[in-house]
């Protein structure tokens, strides 16, 4: 598996040199109190527009400890890590829940807090609930209020993609990489059952039940306190 400890030495300038090709769409930036972070968006390939709603590529260095606030988005997010991993955190006792370093991180109706502690990149990748329910080839309720490791659902076949991704040169090639994963996922995948059907098993496409699912896009949904 990637070594966390070889990203520490990847320099700003040619983090930002790999915004210069193909279909990386946007950067932004910033500093934190004892670093920086960067990300890039990439567009996602036609076939997967209706199932991808975006890319990151993340980079972070910091000589402190992050944590970050993970608000209810109404989408299905895999996260993979290029070298650290992260503590999750019972935002209730600031309790830990366990380290995870490339995971599935089902829909849920509240926040989650997520700590990194050493620098390091990271892919992710936001589906919607019927692109994830397609794309991972499972119900999405086996996934929802709760993270799932990438291996347990794709075996050694995640470990590859991880590593290739890992000796990738630039944002582009993982890009590219991960989204040529994708699409082999989806092209052999079965296509969506009718309308009907997709009413009657409502939790199977999305995880959440409509009520819950609803609590998600209200207007309080982006306004809870720590």
């Amino acid at each position: 598996m990637p070594r966390s400890a070889d990203l520490r030495t990847w320099p700003r300038s040619n983090i930002l040199d790999a915004v210069s090709q193909g279909r990386i769409i946007g950067k932004s930036g910033g500093e934190l109190p004892s670093g920086f972070w960067q990300i890039f968006r990439w567009q996602p390939h036609p076939e997967l527009a209706a199932h991808v709603r975006r890319y990151y590529g993340h980079f972070e260095s910091s000589s402190r400890l992050v944590r970050r606030r993970e608000l209810p988005s109404g989408e299905v997010a895999l996260i993979i890590s290029l070298g650290p991993h992260y503590q999750l955190v019972d935002p209730a006792s600031g309790d830990s829940l366990g380290t995870l370093r490339t995971f599935v991180a089902g829909l849920d109706d509240t926040y989650s807090l997520v700590d990194s502690r050493i620098p390091g990149a990271a892919i992710q990748v936001d589906f919607s609930p019927l692109g994830g329910r397609r794309l991972l080839r499972l119900p999405m309720h086996l996934v929802s209020k709760r993270t799932t490791e990438l291996n347990e659902l794709f075996g050694s076949e995640a470990d590859r993609l991880i590593e290739t991704l890992y000796e990738a040169p630039d944002w582009q090639s993982r890009f590219v990489t991960l989204e040529n994963f994708l699409l082999s996922k989806l092209r052999r995948s079965e296509k969506p059952s009718d309308e009907i059907h997709m009413i009657r098993d409502f939790k199977d496409f999305s995880g959440l039940t409509p009520v819950e699912l609803l609590r998600l896009y209200s207007p309080e949904a982006g306004t809870i306190e720590v």
